[in-house]
């Protein structure tokens, strides 16, 4: 199955230079991901009713360039320095390190004026809007890119539901300026990469072409079974000018099957393969990668696995739960899948290129 994929591969990469991403991709998007995490994060806090002034910045800014370091090794074993330094992807890494790092710092040195002499815990209908608001952003950002989000028109709510609360605390003034300078920089910072990476030749592609594979079929059954994919999942589509190919194993004298794709990224990845796996298909490439990398989370140690590599772990300072980055082949990424949930634990992502 290997040299035909390959063979298959390369005649497709010759044909559309865009169906080949860097494998380091998988791997450079985790620091753009983990930003979303703790978006996510801080919502949540708050919305137990804690002050931002209780978080634990300063340990989340070490998880975060300790993933940094860990994620640009992974990189580095199939990449050069050079093709890692200069790629967009280490460019955008860098930038939002730089950002979450300036923003998480302020709010960490305000967090130690505050936190000795305030409470510890802030019970109001401000801190309950504040924390709705982090909420939504977290699941604005977990699907649309930060610099789209509308920060400038989130200050005059934010006023209103100041203004608008009763029994203020010293806690909700101290929030309300520290959210409302936090939205003003975000807008101005988010303001140019938004014209930039918004024009049409700038676009990051919403989806991720991969091969499938299918066996014990002919070519009439397995073209048949193609087409049906898409009332499936919606989601899932043909590349047309991609004709499907057969091999035919003289060992197992099987004909398999094989078909260029398209599906989603990200939250959508998972979907089409839990659906291609339920029609019988196998993904054999990814993007023209046989490696992808996945995100999970679990309360049990998950790490040793015949299907998989753990490349490392984290846990955020706020829930005793731990995150693992795992490497995944093309091929043992439905077993990996399966035996994750059998070991009771939550996919969060698959980094489809």
């Amino acid at each position: 199955m290997g040299r035909f994929t390959s063979e298959l591969s390369s005649r497709i990469s010759q044909k559309d230079s865009k169906y080949k991403r860097p494998l380091f991709q998988t791997y450079l998007t985790a620091l753009e991901w983990r930003n979303v995490e703790m978006a996510e994060e801080f919502g949540d806090f708050l919305g137990e009713n804690k002050p931002f002034y209780m978080f634990p910045f300063f340990k989340q800014l070490l998880t975060f360039w300790k993933i940094f370091i860990k994620s640009y090794a992974q990189a580095r074993k199939e990449h050069t320095h050079k093709e890692i330094i200069f790629s967009e992807y280490m460019l955008m890494s860098l930038f939002i390190g730089i950002n979450t790092s300036l923003e998480w710092g302020a709010k960490g040195l305000i967090s130690l004026l505050c936190w000795p002499l305030l409470s510890e815990n802030n019970a109001t209908s401000f801190q309950h809007y504040v924390a709705s608001a982090f909420q939504d952003y977290g699941l604005f950002i977990h699907t649309t890119p930060f610099y789209n989000y509308s920060y400038f028109q989130k200050l005059t709510p934010l006023k209103n539901a100041f203004w608008n609360s009763e029994h203020k605390t010293l806690a909700d003034c101290i929030t309300f300026f520290v959210v409302s300078i936090d939205l003003i920089a975000r807008g101005i910072v988010s303001a140019p990469i938004a014209y930039w990476y918004n024009q049409e030749a700038d676009q990051a592609a919403p989806t991720s072409d991969i091969i499938v594979k299918k066996g014990k079929t002919s070519l009439a059954d397995f073209s048949e079974g193609l087409s049906l994919l898409h009332q499936v999942n919606p989601n899932i589509s043909l590349v047309d000018e991609d004709a499907p190919a057969t091999r035919f194993s003289t060992k197992k004298q099987e004909t398999y099957g094989y078909q260029r794709i398209r599906v989603p990224r990200y939250q959508g990845f998972l979907d089409a393969i839990n659906t291609l796996h339920e029609n019988g298909y196998q993904v054999a490439e990814i993007a023209g990668q046989k490696k992808v990398q996945i995100r999970c989370i679990s309360s049990n140690d998950i790490s040793g696995s015949d299907h998989y590599e753990t490349i490392y772990t984290y846990q955020n300072s706020v829930k005793q739960h731990t995150f693992f980055a795992l490497d995944v082949t093309a091929k043992n990424l439905q077993p990996t899948i399966e035996e994750i949930r059998s070991k009771d634990a939550e996919i969060k992502l698959i980094h489809a290129f």
